[in-house]
Order: C-alpha cells, then sequence, then structure tokens
C-alpha cells in the first residue's frame, strides 16, 4: 500500500482573513488536500502570546475556522 505524504500546517488568527491569505497559502492548501494526508489547524494558543485582545482573538479564530 502507498501512502500520501503527510503535511501539517496551521493559521494563526491575528487578523482578518483576507485575498491575500487566499492567493498566498489557503488555494494551495486546497489543492494539496488531493495529494496528501492533510492536517490543518488554528494555532490560536500561540496568538495569546502575541495579541491581548481575547474578544476579537475569539472572532477571529471561529471566522478562521468557518473559512
Amino acid at each position: 500500500m502507498i501512502s500520501k505524504p503527510i503535511l501539517t500546517s496551521g493559521i494563526r488568527p491575528t487578523g482578518d482573513v483576507h485575498i491575500g491569505n487566499y492567493i498566498g497559502a489557503m488555494r494551495d492548501i486546497i489543492d494539496l488536500q488531493e495529494t496528501t494526508d492533510a492536517h490543518f489547524f488554528i494555532v490560536d494558543i500561540h496568538s495569546l502570546t502575541t495579541h491581548s485582545d481575547e474578544t476579537s482573538l475569539a472572532k477571529r479564530t471561529i471566522d478562521a475556522a468557518k473559512l
């Protein structure tokens, strides 16, 4: 049995998701799901060390998950 390569990647929800995120990363991630065993996550705990506004961080984390 031939297994697919493993891909692990995360996104920090420290800003609003925008077209640059899509062109720079998300578009490739969508394509790579077909050829890899893909694992994606939101690194919101890491974001706590650099952004102190919990309300906007929580909203951005949920928005990133929706996208």
